[in-house]
Protein backbone atom coordinates (compact mmCIF):
# COMPACT_ATOMS: atom_id res chain seq x y z
CA UNK A 1 0.00 0.00 0.00
CA UNK A 2 1.28 3.77 -0.62
CA UNK A 3 0.93 6.10 2.56
CA UNK A 4 0.17 9.58 3.59
CA UNK A 5 -0.16 9.93 7.32
CA UNK A 6 1.10 8.89 10.61
CA UNK A 7 -0.82 9.17 13.69
CA UNK A 8 0.03 8.42 17.23
CA UNK A 9 -1.88 8.83 19.48
CA UNK A 10 -1.96 9.46 23.52
CA UNK A 11 1.28 10.43 24.48
CA UNK A 12 1.08 11.84 27.98
CA UNK A 13 3.14 8.97 29.13
CA UNK A 14 5.89 9.98 27.32
CA UNK A 15 5.80 13.55 27.25
CA UNK A 16 5.95 13.20 31.28
CA UNK A 17 9.19 11.45 30.92
CA UNK A 18 11.07 15.15 29.52
CA UNK A 19 12.89 13.22 27.09
CA UNK A 20 13.21 14.16 23.55
CA UNK A 21 11.27 11.36 20.93
CA UNK A 22 12.02 10.67 17.46
CA UNK A 23 9.47 9.29 15.34
CA UNK A 24 10.23 8.03 11.58
CA UNK A 25 8.06 6.13 8.82
CA UNK A 26 10.13 3.93 6.68
CA UNK A 27 9.20 1.98 3.76
CA UNK A 28 11.11 -1.54 2.28
CA UNK A 29 10.33 -3.55 -0.96
CA UNK A 30 12.64 -6.76 1.28
CA UNK A 31 12.34 -6.51 4.78
CA UNK A 32 15.98 -5.94 4.87
CA UNK A 33 16.92 -2.21 3.60
CA UNK A 34 14.83 0.53 4.95
CA UNK A 35 14.01 4.28 3.51
CA UNK A 36 12.81 7.36 5.52
CA UNK A 37 9.43 9.09 4.14
CA UNK A 38 8.40 11.19 7.60
CA UNK A 39 10.78 12.35 9.87
CA UNK A 40 9.86 14.69 12.82
CA UNK A 41 13.00 14.81 15.54
CA UNK A 42 11.11 16.38 18.27
CA UNK A 43 7.41 14.97 18.03
CA UNK A 44 7.16 16.05 21.42
CA UNK A 45 7.96 19.74 21.21
CA UNK A 46 5.19 19.99 18.24
CA UNK A 47 2.06 21.08 18.28
CA UNK A 48 -0.06 17.88 19.48
CA UNK A 49 -4.11 17.86 18.73
CA UNK A 50 -6.62 16.23 20.35
CA UNK A 51 -9.24 16.33 23.35
CA UNK A 52 -6.04 16.16 25.43
CA UNK A 53 -3.71 17.93 23.15
CA UNK A 54 -2.24 14.36 23.54
CA UNK A 55 -1.73 13.43 19.64
CA UNK A 56 0.33 13.50 17.24
CA UNK A 57 -0.40 13.73 13.24
CA UNK A 58 1.70 14.30 10.29
CA UNK A 59 0.89 14.25 6.30
CA UNK A 60 3.49 13.91 4.01
CA UNK A 61 3.83 13.24 0.51
CA UNK A 62 1.93 10.08 -0.82
CA UNK A 63 4.62 7.65 -1.63
CA UNK A 64 4.79 4.30 -3.75
CA UNK A 65 3.30 0.99 -2.61
CA UNK A 66 5.49 -1.32 -0.31
CA UNK A 67 4.95 -3.75 1.13
CA UNK A 68 7.19 -3.71 4.33
CA UNK A 69 6.52 -0.47 6.71
CA UNK A 70 7.87 0.79 10.29
CA UNK A 71 7.18 2.83 12.47
CA UNK A 72 10.29 4.13 14.59
CA UNK A 73 10.62 5.98 17.89
CA UNK A 74 13.41 7.33 19.15
CA UNK A 75 14.24 8.85 22.75
CA UNK A 76 16.54 8.47 25.65
CA UNK A 77 17.45 6.07 28.33
CA UNK A 78 13.63 6.80 30.29
CA UNK A 79 11.78 5.83 26.99
CA UNK A 80 8.65 4.23 27.92
CA UNK A 81 7.04 1.92 25.06
CA UNK A 82 3.43 3.53 25.75
CA UNK A 83 1.28 5.03 23.22
CA UNK A 84 -2.63 4.76 22.00
CA UNK A 85 -3.60 4.11 18.91
CA UNK A 86 -0.86 4.31 16.01
CA UNK A 87 -1.85 4.42 12.31
CA UNK A 88 -0.32 5.04 9.13
CA UNK A 89 -2.41 5.16 5.93
CA UNK A 90 -3.63 6.80 2.93
CA UNK A 91 -6.17 9.10 4.21
CA UNK A 92 -9.20 10.11 2.24
CA UNK A 93 -10.63 13.52 0.97
CA UNK A 94 -13.98 13.90 -0.25
CA UNK A 95 -12.60 16.55 -3.32
CA UNK A 96 -15.32 19.57 -1.86
CA UNK A 97 -15.91 21.31 1.48
CA UNK A 98 -17.74 20.36 4.45
CA UNK A 99 -21.33 21.94 3.71
CA UNK A 100 -23.37 20.80 7.22
CA UNK A 101 -21.77 19.86 10.76
CA UNK A 102 -23.40 19.86 14.16
CA UNK A 103 -21.86 18.72 17.18
CA UNK A 104 -23.14 17.48 20.68
CA UNK A 105 -21.72 16.14 23.73
CA UNK A 106 -23.35 13.03 25.30
CA UNK A 107 -22.87 10.87 28.63
CA UNK A 108 -23.85 7.79 28.15
CA UNK A 109 -24.63 6.91 31.75
CA UNK A 110 -25.69 9.00 34.15
CA UNK A 111 -26.64 7.37 37.10
CA UNK A 112 -28.84 8.60 40.52
CA UNK A 113 -29.00 7.17 43.79
CA UNK A 114 -31.73 7.76 45.89
CA UNK A 115 -31.01 7.06 49.78
CA UNK A 116 -33.84 5.94 52.39
CA UNK A 117 -34.27 9.35 53.21
CA UNK A 118 -35.68 10.25 50.26
CA UNK A 119 -32.15 11.90 49.31
CA UNK A 120 -30.95 11.89 45.36
CA UNK A 121 -27.65 12.12 44.44
CA UNK A 122 -26.47 12.45 40.63
CA UNK A 123 -23.66 11.42 39.60
CA UNK A 124 -21.88 10.95 35.88
CA UNK A 125 -19.53 7.55 35.66
CA UNK A 126 -18.48 8.40 32.10
CA UNK A 127 -16.70 11.05 29.92
CA UNK A 128 -18.63 13.35 27.77
CA UNK A 129 -17.92 12.05 24.01
CA UNK A 130 -19.11 13.84 20.84
CA UNK A 131 -21.23 13.26 18.09
CA UNK A 132 -20.78 14.62 15.02
CA UNK A 133 -22.88 14.75 11.79
CA UNK A 134 -20.93 16.09 8.71
CA UNK A 135 -22.79 16.65 5.33
CA UNK A 136 -21.08 16.95 1.85
CA UNK A 137 -22.80 18.32 -1.57
CA UNK A 138 -21.48 17.50 -4.97
CA UNK A 139 -19.06 14.41 -3.63
CA UNK A 140 -18.11 12.60 -7.06
CA UNK A 141 -19.06 8.99 -7.76
CA UNK A 142 -15.53 7.82 -7.40
CA UNK A 143 -14.94 9.15 -3.53
CA UNK A 144 -18.26 8.04 -2.46
CA UNK A 145 -17.63 4.54 -3.81
CA UNK A 146 -14.16 4.93 -2.23
CA UNK A 147 -15.67 6.16 1.51
CA UNK A 148 -17.82 2.97 1.35
CA UNK A 149 -15.01 0.92 0.03
CA UNK A 150 -12.69 1.88 2.56
CA UNK A 151 -14.68 3.10 5.69
CA UNK A 152 -17.87 1.94 5.99
CA UNK A 153 -17.17 -1.53 5.48
CA UNK A 154 -14.77 -1.35 8.27
CA UNK A 155 -17.21 0.56 10.54
CA UNK A 156 -17.96 -2.04 12.76
CA UNK A 157 -14.33 -3.07 13.78
CA UNK A 158 -12.21 -0.23 12.55
CA UNK A 159 -12.07 3.17 14.08
CA UNK A 160 -11.41 5.93 12.30
CA UNK A 161 -9.41 9.36 12.76
CA UNK A 162 -10.98 12.42 11.69
CA UNK A 163 -8.54 15.70 11.25
CA UNK A 164 -9.01 18.97 10.15
CA UNK A 165 -6.17 21.42 8.33
CA UNK A 166 -7.80 24.95 7.86
CA UNK A 167 -11.15 25.06 9.67
CA UNK A 168 -11.42 23.73 13.09
CA UNK A 169 -15.24 24.25 14.55
CA UNK A 170 -16.38 21.06 12.78
CA UNK A 171 -14.64 18.93 15.27
CA UNK A 172 -14.61 22.08 18.11
CA UNK A 173 -11.34 23.10 17.53
CA UNK A 174 -9.82 19.91 18.45
CA UNK A 175 -7.92 19.25 15.48
CA UNK A 176 -7.54 15.44 15.23
CA UNK A 177 -10.60 12.82 16.72
CA UNK A 178 -10.80 9.16 16.80
CA UNK A 179 -14.32 8.23 16.34
CA UNK A 180 -16.16 5.37 15.64
CA UNK A 181 -18.69 5.38 11.99
CA UNK A 182 -21.96 5.22 13.51
CA UNK A 183 -24.02 5.35 10.01
CA UNK A 184 -23.75 7.06 6.60
CA UNK A 185 -25.90 7.80 3.93
CA UNK A 186 -25.82 9.17 0.20
CA UNK A 187 -28.53 10.82 -1.84
CA UNK A 188 -29.25 11.70 -5.11
CA UNK A 189 -31.88 13.35 -5.51
CA UNK A 190 -31.41 14.99 -9.16
CA UNK A 191 -29.65 11.85 -10.56
CA UNK A 192 -26.92 14.28 -11.46
CA UNK A 193 -23.29 12.03 -12.06
CA UNK A 194 -20.75 13.01 -9.55
CA UNK A 195 -23.17 15.47 -7.12
CA UNK A 196 -23.69 13.14 -4.37
CA UNK A 197 -25.08 14.42 -1.21
CA UNK A 198 -22.92 12.67 1.46
CA UNK A 199 -23.51 12.43 5.29
CA UNK A 200 -22.26 10.44 7.83
CA UNK A 201 -22.63 9.73 11.58
CA UNK A 202 -20.23 9.94 14.31
CA UNK A 203 -18.91 9.18 17.77
CA UNK A 204 -15.79 9.94 19.43
CA UNK A 205 -13.96 6.71 21.17
CA UNK A 206 -12.55 7.46 24.31
CA UNK A 207 -9.36 5.51 26.04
Amino acid sequence: KAVNFVVASKLNILKSLGTTIALEVRHSADDASYSVDSNDSDIDALSLYGPQSDDYVKLFATTSAFRYWQVGFTAGASFANQIGKLYIGNSLDLGVGLDEYSIEYVIESNPQFETSAGNIFLGKTDLPRMKLEFTWYGVTDANVKTFFDNVYSRRLTTPAFLYTQTYHDPLDAKRLLCCALENAFVVNRDEKDDFNTLTTKWIEVVG
